[in-house]
């Protein structure tokens, strides 16, 4: 915004100075300084919406500067137009003189022909009209392309099963083995504890077992090994599901590290800082932290499902006819939680990028915010970032605390 006060601009190009001079010579001259300034007011202010665009609550600086492009964005436009409307009327014009020559032709026609000449002029018509539409859609295009930095896109749909298959690779193969099988035999020796004292209990209805000291002490060592054993794997599969998920994470930081270290400097042209500093903190914190606790609770909870579902149906078979509907109904409403809170959590982490990208750029330039006196539009922009991305978080812990009360 301080380009129209300095007194001269010195413009790079292909490491050569291609021109110098002030604002409003480089601007008439419509050369490559021009062009960036007209792309940079075509991402930001709409193009040539400037009038639309800039409120009364914008500074006098951006009207300033807006005023100072406002020529070269017209003639832009202006040269624009005369080229559509050149090509639209040589197309025009070209397919008229054809219908003419025919017309003229066929003056003694009779109404056959005339219909058919009212069919040739819809015909016309309906090429022209399409010629107008490949037209523009192809403005259209070629304004997406010239922005430099596009928006951050969330995905949607279920998470592909490559991007799991990832993950585990990270943790290791044989790992992942070891734990599920740590994890399965676990919770085997739990259901073998359970059987044994439900044997343990039935030596109350028979009076010589109750009073056999030999028999007791038996049966309180293999309890005391079942447990043992259910003690050793549980604690073995969640301690090594601990440590290889802290592997995995830092396996991925360091290969996200080392793509950013080599990247070209085009991606630093194209990705905010933001949304690499979200990937580098978020993201990361998640697969150190989250990620391992939520794989482990997954798996602890569905193995113990099964084992409650073997002993019910050890006991009282007759009660699994009622898990059928209720297994139905769990479903529909995690088929209903998880395609929203998916897509809740997506949304969560865009909306944190360009706070993190609007508070780095104030940093940096904190001392001419404080120069020019526009601290408080700063404030109010950081605000209004941090609402967006608490309102999806809000989202996100309603349909949480929806699927508790189910």
């Amino acid at each position: 915004m301080i380009l129209p006060e300095v007194d001269e601009i010195i413009v790079m190009k292909d490491g050569k100075i291609s021109e110098r001079g002030t604002m409003n010579e480089l601007m008439n001259s419509q050369g490559a300084f021009a062009e960036f300034i007209n792309e940079f007011m075509d991402e930001n202010f709409g193009g040539n919406e400037i009038e639309r665009t800039l409120s009364g609550n914008e500074s006098e600086m951006v009207k300033s500067f807006a005023e100072k492009v406002r020529p070269i964005l017209e003639r832009s436009k202006s040269r624009t137009d005369s080229t559509f409307g050149r090509s639209t009327s040589i197309v025009s014009r070209k397919t008229q003189q054809k219908l003419d020559k025919k017309l003229s032709t066929s003056s003694s026609s009779n109404e056959s022909e005339q219909l058919s000449i009212r069919g040739h002029r819809g015909s016309t018509s309906i090429h022209l009209s399409k010629e107008i539409h490949s037209m523009r859609k192809n403005q259209t295009e070629q304004k997406d392309k010239s922005k430099l930095i596009q928006e951050e896109v969330a995905q949607t749909g279920s998470v592909k099963f490559t991007v799991y298959g990832q993950y585990f690779r990270k943790i290791g193969l044989g790992v992942t083995i070891f734990i599920f099988i740590a994890a399965i035999a676990g919770n085997g020796f739990q259901m073998a504890t359970y059987l044994w004292l439900t044997e343990w209990s039935n030596d109350a209805l028979d009076p010589i077992r109750m009073v056999d000291e030999s028999l007791r002490n038996f049966r309180l060592i293999i309890y005391a090994t079942l447990g043992s054993f259910e003690i050793i794997f549980t604690i073995s599969s969640s301690l090594i599901l601990s440590l290889a998920c802290i592997r995995a994470a830092k396996l991925l930081h360091n290969d996200m590290l080392q793509r950013i270290m080599f990247a070209p400097m085009s991606f630093f042209d194209t990705t905010p800082t933001g949304r690499i500093l979200n990937r580098f903190t978020k993201d990361i914190d998640v697969a150190d932290n989250s990620l391992a606790f939520n794989i482990r609770m997954t798996l602890m909870q569905f193995l113990r499902t099964i084992v409650s579902f073997a002993m019910i149906s050890l006991e009282a078979p007759i009660i699994l006819t009622a898990l059928v509907p209720i297994l139905f109904l769990y479903y529909i409403v995690q088929r209903l939680y998880i395609a929203s809170s998916r897509q809740l959590k997506r949304i969560e982490s865009i909306t944190r990028s360009p706070i993190y990208h609007h508070f780095a750029e104030t940093v940096n330039g904190i001392s001419s915010i404080r120069a020019y006196n526009v601290q408080e539009k700063f404030i109010t922009e950081c605000d209004r970032r941090l609402d967006t991305n608490s309102s999806s978080y809000y989202c996100s812990r309603v349909a949480a605390r929806w699927l508790s009360i189910r």
